[in-house]
């Protein structure tokens, strides 16, 4: 039974109208000490700061940035020769930074906004997490531009914000105005939960006890105390909710309220805040009504701090659990600590000394945005970032984000596909949305009609992602599902990430290897399974992949036609292709791209109608190759693998052409190529050829032919105007009628 379930059942209890006036006087209060503390230690942030990082809170806060500097560069408010710095005050808001950061920069150039030096500052309390951030790959890209700093400031604890980052760098805070975000971070602050019956002023405290130690309190309780307050009664009519019922629990809640003075809570505040704290109090006396509040006075201190480091003045964004019909202790609540939820009237009265803020709060009840703007600006200072927040907010709330992603858990297996794609384009690809249907589209696939359509959706949900500094599963399991739909641009980056950020793992080592090979990175690949079984010499996957890699490259290097010291310049059109031998490794996506009968028909080759047959095909090529007849070979990009083939015939008797334009058509090459139907259109088969072109021409092994000769049908258009760019001549001889009329032509390989 968690601290979360035990404290249910307080709520009741806190406001219960029947709470009297009194001191507990000495002896006559609780035997136990109320001075271990619930609130955590240190905000633990991943929790609760991860339900803010969808796209529409992050779209929310950009817009919301790039108005606040048109606002400050309209009011000329900043110096664009230094830094306007957001500050993130814990390292669990990484990932949403980063994310910020990526976007705000995207959109600048755009909004006009070039001039602007956004920096990001992430605090870190603990050098162990600032060691980990400074590695991961998105922040060093960042760091490396100016982008990024890290700085040592335990918001907690700490009263003087930082005047340099880690690295010693000082940081001119002084020259422009600040932005601070914190989500869902604050409700995680200590707060004095207090109450008013008449003019006294209780403030509850509570305490973590061992269970035997709670058995002794209900039996002090169960004695006669006229002069305890009637609360103690209605929390031993409910103990039974607030002790544990598991037998390996040891652990129950206490709580007790102590009657203050306002001065002991007003002391040690800053004059500003103690004035607002007085205020406040006041009114709550007044109005009367029994009824628990909480004060947030380590929110405001730490605000204060803020406001005090820039001088030009700052713009806080608060976005936070709030309270909706008085105070709630069950939501949100960690495992071991107690949470509260943010009173924002109250955040708005205390404050008042700093600037003037306004908060809104969203439909669905659960969360509610700080606005705070410090008391440098006039309140008509940024009509725009105003304006922003009620479009964002009023008109689409970004609360309602998290609904609707919650909502598709339970439909994550009855879905269509179709459907699936529109949540997540509806979503603005959010990895949120992929991630609950990620291991569905692994293990069902996805349509082949629909391939390219996911390969461009899914690069654009990795772009929206930031990757975790531990163990990251979901870059993990997109690399598999781009493995899957053959994206292995897609694949070789989110492994290569993972292990960025995690370290190098066997699982990511053999992954990348599979998406290199693939691609025709041979060195690539085979340094990864190198290193791969030095982690795990066992692992059979990597040994399996070895084996298949040094088979394929043993087959290569034995085969007469294939000249390995052949120089291909690469152009700048043909840098992403590589014209290599034909492997068994190829063939799924052979298959893949082969698989409409236009392109077996404008060959005048095999149709397949199965895997199977083309497997048994293979085995003739591998034949042909051997026989030095025919040299197979793939067209490989080094984003999206597999593009099409292309065939060298050595003996071109079959295709002879009596033309007197060839000399001696005896020592002429026959070609033929294809381009995947996935990839016609690219310019591929033009780059392709000319790739062949030119090995051909390099190469030893083919001094002694002197021509390429080729034939296209009439109506394909495309193949022949690739083979009148690159120098093909049409001959006069064709074949045929109608639509079945054969054009030939041959290119000059050699000087004779």
């Amino acid at each position: 039974m968690t601290i979360k379930n035990k404290l249910e059942n307080m709520n009741d209890m806190l406001n219960s109208p029947s709470l009297q006036r009194g001191r507990v006087e000495g002896a006559k209060k609780q035997d136990c000490s109320f001075d271990t503390s619930l609130w955590p230690d240190s905000p633990q942030g991943a929790n609760t700061v991860e339900s803010w990082l969808n796209q529409a809170w992050l779209n929310t806060y950009t817009k919301m940035i790039l108005a606040c500097c048109h606002d400050i560069i309209r009011e000329q408010y900043l110096d664009t020769s230094k830094s306007l710095y957001i500050v993130f005050p814990h390292t669990a808001a990484y990932q949403f930074g980063l994310s910020l950061l990526y976007k705000l920069l995207d959109s600048m150039d755009s909004q006009g906004l070039k001039e602007v030096n956004v920096c990001c500052l992430f605090a870190s309390y603990n050098s162990k997490y600032s060691d980990k951030l400074s590695q991961h790959p998105d922040f060093s890209h960042f760091y490396k531009n100016g982008h990024a700093k890290i700085i040592a400031w335990d918001f907690y604890s700490d009263k003087e914000f930082p005047q340099k980052c880690i690295e010693g760098e000082f940081l001119d805070l002084s020259a422009n105005p600040g932005i601070f975000i914190a989500n869902g971070l604050f409700s995680q602050l200590p707060q004095h939960l207090c109450k008013f019956h008449g003019q006294a002023l209780y403030q509850a405290e509570f305490q973590l006890l061992q269970q035997d130690k709670a058995i002794e309190k209900s039996e002090f309780e169960s004695k006669s105390n006229p002069e305890m307050p009637m609360f103690w009664n209605i929390r031993k009519e409910n103990k039974a909710a607030l002790t544990t019922t598991n037998k390996d629990e040891t652990q129950s809640i206490e709580c007790k309220w102590q009657l203050r003075d306002k001065s002991e809570i007003t002391n040690n505040l800053s004059p500003g805040l103690s004035v607002c704290l007085n205020e406040a109090l006041e009114q709550r006396m007044n109005e009367g009504a029994i009824k628990t509040f909480s004060l947030p006075l380590e929110v405001v201190s730490i605000l204060e701090t803020v406001n005090l480091a820039f001088p030009k003045g700052s713009l806080s964004l608060l976005s936070d659990f709030a309270q909706q019909r008085g105070l709630t202790l069950t939501c949100p609540l960690t495992e071991n600590t107690m949470v509260l939820p943010l009173d924002f009237e109250l955040v708005e009265q205390l404050t008042s000394h700093i600037g003037h803020g306004y908060t809104v709060q969203f439909p669905f009840g659960q969360k509610a945005l700080h606005v705070l703007f410090s008391q440098n600006y006039k309140n008509d200072d940024f009509l725009l970032t105003r304006y922003q927040l009620e479009q964002c907010c009023l008109l689409k709330s970004p609360d309602s984000a998290e609904y609707v992603i919650d909502s598709l858990h339970g439909a994550a297996k009855v879905l269509t596909e179709r459907q699936i794609r529109a949540h997540i384009v509806q979503s603005e690809y959010d990895p949120k949305v992929l991630a609950i249907f990620l291991s569905r589209l692994i293990s069902e696939g996805i349509t082949l009609q629909h391939r390219l359509e996911w390969c461009d959706l899914l690069n654009r949900v990795w772009g929206n992602y930031i990757i975790l500094l531990d163990h990251d599963a979901f870059g993990f399991d997109l690399g598999l599902l781009a493995i899957d739909v053959g994206h292995w641009a897609l694949a070789k980056s989110c492994f290569l990430t993972c292990m960025q950020s995690c370290g190098p793992s066997t699982a990511c080592l053999h992954n990348f290897a599979v998406a290199a090979f693939a691609t025709g990175e041979l060195l690539t690949a085979k340094q990864s399974l190198d290193l791969a079984l030095t982690l795990s010499p066992t692992d059979k996957q990597s040994k399996r992949l070895a084996s298949d890699i040094d088979a394929y490259e043993l087959r290569w290097t034995n085969l007469d036609w294939c000249d390995l010291s052949a120089e291909i310049e690469k152009h700048n059109e043909t840098v992403a292709l590589k014209v290599v031998p034909l492997g068994e490794h190829h063939l799924a996506e052979y298959y893949l791209q082969y698989r409409k009968p236009e392109i077996s028909e404008s060959l005048r080759g095999d149709k397949f109608e199965s895997f199977e047959q083309l497997q048994a095909r293979w085995l003739s090529w591998l034949e042909e190759g051997n026989s030095n007849k025919k040299a197979h070979f793939a067209i490989v990009h080094e984003a999206v693998g597999f593009v099409g083939g292309i065939v060298v015939d050595f003996l071109p008797s079959n295709h002879a052409i009596q033309d007197e334009s060839i000399v001696s058509y005896e020592h002429s090459l026959h070609l033929s190529f294809w381009i995947g139907c996935d990839y016609q259109q690219k310019g591929f088969g033009k780059s392709s050829v000319a790739l062949v072109i030119q090995y051909l021409r390099n190469s030893i092994v083919y001094q002694n032919y002197t021509h390429i000769v080729t034939s296209a049908w009439a109506h394909n258009t495309a193949s022949r105007k690739i083979l009148r760019q690159l120098g093909f001549k049409e001959l006069q001889k064709t074949q045929h009628e109608g639509v079945k009329r054969e054009v030939f032509y041959s290119l000059q390989l050699q000087s004779e």
